[in-house]
């Protein structure tokens, strides 16, 4: 009878592959990690010598991608079981996977060890592996009591010295990921440099799951000026040797039993390095209120890519950089990808352009490799502006002016579908001929003038049907028909259903 599950991981990110290694390694013997891969291509030789019984695997990786992976997984090797690991962006990509036998996926952004050991427990037990139960050994100290959710009734037993409380919290994921320290060794280092300069302050400390070193400090009323004080100076001495840390001292708080939610919330602060990486130490008061769920609006960037534009398109990834440091926040790992996305579609938007790009996807690797370098917002956006003047250098010499003329017209239209245009105007404001425009408008866009602009209003019109309580005959105005029989003829003919129909189906939803 096994009672061992054998697992390879395959991903490109190596903090990803530390965290795996850390999560799996929760369990003991239960699992053993046979192997380790950055792509696809180097995951197949490893299949084949080591026999891992699940696979563990990124989506988006160089050489070979993780769906090229399952497809080939499904077909020489089924009776192992694939779990997809994959971005937000990711996801729409990642169904494809399935039919190709992938078992389960996990959103990285949400990469929790319960999840993931819940998973490959299943999985195993599919594979007729017995594995020794895992014990759940929560609290062992104070703290790691008071921060963790399924000991919440256990916290209200806790007695603590003082009555008036502050978090200090630093991240240790990159850190371990550059090799200059290992786990025990900057705990090691952290820990004794805190006995010898706090002395006389109670403490307690705990490294979390998710790497995260976080001391609670407990003293008295009008004592928190001079606690940080001293805190202020174990955290430069600790610099001395770790100069890389972050670390975020939190607000003085009263009620203990709120120990959790601060944690929690300076946790999402000690992620943000990125953002102040010539900083050691801040202080939870120096920060507003923060998102950590900015977005970027893409639509303006990529009309922008359409008309050839790059300096605007710039501008618009520039202005969304540099707003993040009013206050809303992308965690680092999540705007890198998001900025990796978004050059893989640039390019491919250019060739859905009918500009040969192919001699610039080779270069994709070190697109990437350059947003993953960076180490702050400025140097970011210095590294995007070089790719995209790159991307556009290639795109002049290899473009048809055609291609950039209907890029404008298209964008044009997106901006006057309201009005009652016609292509007889578009020509006229283009200073091209109407039977030019009229034969290259169907073969460029694959439609007919009318019938693009209807496509336009349409999906304009099913937003805010979906999104807004406007009256039908006013949104019939605003997406540009003036007759609200007609807008709703030429709305029923696009989605089989009249616009109250539409609306009151999207409100069940």
């Amino acid at each position: 009878m096994r009672t061992v599950c054998k697992i390879l991981i395959v991903e490109d990110e190596l903090i990803t592959r530390q965290a795996l290694r850390y999560i799996i390694g929760m369990q003991g013997n239960s699992f053993t990690i046979v192997g380790e891969a950055s792509n696809g291509r180097d995951a197949l030789k490893l299949i084949e010598t080591e026999r891992p019984d699940i696979l563990i695997s990124d989506v988006v990786m160089p050489i070979m991608d993780g769906v090229e992976l399952a497809k080939i997984v499904n077909l020489k090797h089924p009776q192992i079981y694939t779990i997809m690991l994959s971005g937000h962006s990711e996801f729409s990509y990642v169904k494809s996977a399935f039919q190709y036998g992938v078992a389960d996926y996990i959103l990285k952004p949400e990469l929790e060890p319960a999840v993931l050991l819940e998973k490959l427990h299943q999985l195993a037990q599919k594979q007729n592996i017995y594995l020794e139960q895992p014990t759940a050994d929560y609290a062992k100290d104070v703290l790691k009591t008071l921060i963790s959710k399924k000991d919440a009734l256990n916290a209200k037993n806790v007695v603590l010295p003082g009555n008036r409380y502050c978090l200090w919290c630093c991240s240790l994921k990159k850190l371990f990921a550059t090799g200059l320290h290992n786990e025990n060794n900057a705990k090691e280092i952290i820990v004794d440099v805190v006995k010898k300069l706090l002395q006389g302050i109670d403490f307690y400390f705990t490294y979390t799951d998710d790497f995260y070193l976080v001391f609670l400090f407990c003293y008295n009323q009008g004592e928190y000026k001079h606690t940080v004080e001293r805190i202020c100076a174990a955290a430069k001495e600790i610099s001395e040797n770790i100069p890389t840390l972050f670390w975020i001292i939190g607000d003085e708080y009263q009620n203990y039993l709120e120990t959790r939610t601060k944690f929690l919330y300076i946790s999402c602060l000690a992620d943000l390095k990125f953002y102040f990486n010539h900083y050691t130490i801040i202080f939870q008061h120096d920060l507003e209120e923060i998102n950590i769920h900015a977005v970027f609006h893409n639509k303006k960037y990529f009309e922008s890519i359409r008309c050839m534009d790059f300096t605007a398109a710039y501008s618009e990834l520039a202005s969304f950089l540099f707003s993040l440091k009013d206050g809303h926040y992308l965690r680092e790992q999540e705007l890198k990808k998001m900025l990796e996305n978004i050059v893989y579609n640039t390019i491919n938007t250019l060739e859905e352009m009918g500009i040969d790009m192919e001699g610039l996807s080779a270069r994709k690797m070190e697109f990437f490799a350059y947003i993953t370098n960076a180490t702050c917002p400025q140097e970011l956006a210095d590294k995007l502006q070089i790719i995209l003047e790159t991307i556009e250098e290639y795109a002049i010499v290899h473009r048809n002016t055609e291609d950039v003329l209907f890029g404008r017209i298209l964008k044009h239209i997106e901006d006057n579908y309201s009005e009652q245009i016609t292509l007889n105007h578009i020509a006229e404001f283009f200073h091209i001929s109407y039977s030019y425009l009229s034969t290259c408008f169907s073969n460029f866009t694959g439609y007919g003038f009318n019938e693009y602009l209807n496509n336009i209003r349409v999906e304009s019109a099913k937003k805010m049907l979906t999104d807004t309580d406007i009256p039908l005959a006013d949104i019939s105005e605003k997406v540009g028909y003036s007759d609200q029989s007609y807008f709703g003829k030429v709305f029923k003919k696009r989605t089989g259903m009249n616009p109250s129909a539409y609306r009151k189906c999207s409100a069940k939803l």
